[in-house]
């Protein structure tokens, strides 16, 4: 009996002794100052994300408004998210937002640094007369690489397999600045016949909250074909909200597109405008909706999908 009361205490005091060791170890570890580091590093990894998350959408924002900016704002803007957000070291940095800042001194500056003209003085011959300088050219937003991108979304769009998921793909087709989207694009009948009928169906905005509800029309009078001739096209376009309707009427056109792009935008007021595609596999057009503020930026306002209505 005294040998199991011996062995009992002695497997009694083992057993605490490795329990206090464990709970000892655990809190010397939590207390330690590897253990401090490494949840500071988590902390200012945290941090570090999210001043890189709003550093991103800033220069996101500028980008969607580089249409109404000048070149030297635009550039201002840029450079001081580099420096504030990013803590980018660039030296002589004042005068580098000095310059941005004064398109005049700029250009004064630009026109100093210029090496001087060589001068032909040869005796018997004349000046070499350098030719003018050419007119700077402003390059185009929707380049042939830009389009041909677009154009492999706009193909999800129209090709979806339903409705929501050519609301995803109209996610993907949205249009920054319409402004400079139309000063490209042209009135073009070709594949308007895929468009013609009468299509209806609500509208959504952003946060898929019904907005109202959209009619979209396009006819073809005296033919059964337009054979490149759109005086035969006639159609309407309206907006429903709350007893309020916004529509507008065309005739002759089919709204306007760019060359190689399929989406087309039609009017719907001074400042509303419509993006229209056509399903190929279903009776059905779908596309965006957009108002343009008096200072000339896009928002998206939400998207839509039309079932035809004309046609069983």
């Amino acid at each position: 009996m005294k040998d199991f009361i011996k062995i009992f205490l002695s497997i009694s005091a083992l057993v605490a002794t490795f329990l206090i060791g464990r709970s000892y170890g655990e809190k010397t570890y939590l207390e330690s100052v590897e253990h401090r580091g490494a949840l500071k590093a988590v902390e200012d990894l945290n941090f570090a994300k999210a001043d890189l998350e709003n550093a991103k959408a800033k220069l996101q924002n500028i980008t969607d408004r580089a249409g109404t900016l000048k070149t030297e704002e635009l550039l201002a803007q840029i450079l001081h998210v580099f420096l504030t957000d990013l803590g980018l070291r660039i030296q002589n940095k004042e005068v580098i937002l000095k310059r941005t800042q004064d398109p005049v001194a700029s250009s004064e500056l630009r026109s100093k640094e210029a090496p001087p003209e060589e001068k032909n003085e040869e005796p018997g011959k004349y000046p070499v007369m350098s030719p003018p300088p050419e007119a700077p050219r402003k390059e185009a937003v929707w380049t042939k690489t830009n389009i041909n991108k677009f154009k492999s979304l706009e193909w999800m769009v129209e090709n979806s397999g339903d409705s929501a998921a050519a609301h995803r793909g109209l996610k993907k087709v949205q249009i920054k600045n319409l402004g400079t989207f139309l000063a490209q694009a042209d009135q073009d009948i070709d594949g308007c016949e895929a468009f013609l009928g009468s299509y209806k169906g609500p509208i959504k905005d952003i946060e898929k909250k019904y907005i109202g509800s959209l009619e979209f029309e396009l006819k073809l009078e005296g033919a059964n074909s337009l054979a490149g001739d759109a005086t035969r096209l006639s159609g309407k376009t309206a907006w429903y909200n709350s007893g309020r309707a916004v529509s507008e009427k065309f005739k002759d056109n089919c709204g306007k597109k760019i060359k190689g792009l399929s989406g087309r935008i039609f009017s719907l007021d001074a400042d509303k405008y419509v993006q229209i595609y056509k399903r190929t596999n279903a009776e059905e057009v779908a596309g965006n909706f957009y108002q343009v503020s008096p200072n000339a930026t896009t928002t998206l306002i939400g998207s839509f999908a039309l079932k035809r209505v004309d046609k069983f």
